[in-house]
């Protein structure tokens, strides 16, 4: 299955592993939005202690858009790629 569509079609969470800004694998968590509520938005949460949440902006071609805004209120956007997502958590393989 195309990672983009697994994305796009969930209805349940599920976790992905991806490269970090060095270089280190970081596993992820993918909560979808719920069909049913028209406000709901997806995110993606940092499985660590002091995990970091995203909302997903959206969901392109090349990756996940993601959104988060800092301690003054400012949107930070960032990108994961499709070619660095690994379906499941691989971080001890």
């Amino acid at each position: 299955m195309d990672i983009k569509k697994h994305f796009e079609k969930a209805t349940e969470k599920f976790e992905f592993t991806t490269y970090n800004r060095y270089s280190r694998k970081m596993v992820l968590e993918f909560i979808p939005k719920n069909p049913n509520e028209s406000y709901s938005m997806a995110f993606v949460k940092e499985l660590s202690v002091l995990g970091k949440i995203a909302s997903v902006k959206s969901i392109t071609k090349q990756g996940l858009i993601l959104l988060t805004f800092d301690i003054l209120d400012n949107p930070t956007t960032s990108k994961i790629k499709f070619e660095d997502v690994e379906l499941g958590n691989t971080l001890d393989k």
